[in-house]
């Protein structure tokens, strides 16, 4: 008589790309479950109950959302079997990473190099710079709403800005509306302009490579400065030890730490008041806990904060509704590093945290704790 060894049993909480043929792999090595995007009472019922015995949780990019924190509760509450928690991405915030291994010896991983995601992230700050300068957006519905070019440039041809609300002034400029006037305000070009990028990793980095191919002057902050052989190559990047350094001369500043404890509210009232007298434009592409929101809408609202571009909010998945309403913000819902690409690299690199640490018994490669 054969007997039929038992697979590890893997909870996945959110869609995974089911076509790779990774994942047709993993298949054949785990007894693969699916339970998207529980509550804290779901998941807790389904621990004393048909999870009882999962070894490995599949978390990747938003499956246990619905928890909000991966908390001490969770921890006492998750099954003794339970020996990996995988996430397909690089945040892990949401979870209390050191309780998980000091209670119960539970791993956490992320994908700290998402190769293929620094440039996409790095791409979107590049929209948001081009936008925020060149008011991209505001033409672009002006002429959807008008139908045709010239009335587009018109209807912005105007002064007097409406900085309490964000948006264009009524009040028509006379002559011809060549368009470097988008409402009230100037339409620049971010040649020669300062970019101030805060944090200077990887996507960091990336971010620099980019603004420096549109002619901006790349400065950045960073706790020690780049040894020169990861300095680049083909421009000057300016280090700075501090925001009070950086942000008088910033004509655009990119966020690009993590929302660690530390970095909260990084951009606050008075790191805003540190801009430029004629005023910045603010980029987030990190963690929605680096800008208080509310002091970002006031230095809108005076001017001190000429534009912003946001794909990460303080309190999501919910947007402070005043910064959907301004013209002033570009705004996408986290989605900077969203391509198949990213997504599927992502779930190939959480799989394989999970065979390592159930099947080779070794410690995982990308441990967070």
């Amino acid at each position: 008589m054969v007997t039929r060894i038992a697979k590890p049993k893997v909870l996945l909480t959110c869609d995974i790309p089911e076509h790779i043929p990774e994942y047709q792999e993993f298949q054949k090595y785990f007894d693969v479950v699916h339970l998207h995007n529980p509550s804290r009472q779901q998941l807790i019922h389904a621990f004393k109950n048909e999870l009882s015995d999962i070894q490995a949780i599949y978390s990747g990019w938003d499956g246990l959302s619905n928890i909000k924190h991966f908390d001490e509760e969770m921890i006492q509450n998750s099954p003794e079997s339970l020996k990996i928690i995988s996430i397909g991405s690089v945040g892990h915030d949401n979870y209390d990473s050191k309780a998980m291994r000091s209670l119960r010896n539970i791993h956490l991983t992320n994908v700290p190099s998402l190769d293929s995601s620094d440039g996409d992230v790095a791409d979107a700050a590049l929209y948001f710079t081009l936008s925020t300068f060149r008011h991209f957006q505001t033409f672009e519905k002006s002429l959807k709403e008008s139908g045709t070019t010239l009335a587009a440039r018109e209807d912005l041809h105007a002064t007097d800005y409406d900085y309490t609300n964000g948006r264009g002034g009524a009040e028509k400029l006379s002559g011809f509306a060549f368009g470097h006037i988008s409402g009230g305000k100037n339409v620049n070009s971010p040649r020669g302009k300062n970019a101030a990028i805060i944090g200077f990793g990887a996507i960091g980095r990336a971010v620099g490579d980019r603004l420096s191919a549109i002619g901006m002057n790349i400065h950045y902050t960073k706790r020690t400065p780049l040894p020169k052989s990861q300095l680049p190559k083909h421009y000057i990047a300016t280090h700075h030890d501090s925001l009070e350094s950086i942000l008088p001369i910033a004509d655009v500043v990119v966020l690009c730490v993590p929302g660690t404890p530390e970095n909260r509210h990084l951009i606050n009232e008075k790191t805003i008041a540190l801009l430029p007298s004629q005023g910045s434009r603010i980029i987030n592409v990190g963690r929605g806990s680096l800008i208080d929101e509310a002091a970002l809408i006031r230095g809108l609202q005076n001017g001190k904060v000429i534009s912003a571009g946001l794909d990460v909010f303080e309190n999501e998945p919910f947007v402070n509704a005043e910064l959907l309403k301004r013209d002033d913000v570009i705004s996408t819902p986290h989605c900077g590093s969203s391509t198949l690409e990213v997504y599927e690299f992502g779930a190939v690199s959480a799989m394989k945290q999970i065979f390592e640490a159930l099947l080779l018994n070794k410690a995982p490669e990308n441990l967070v704790n």
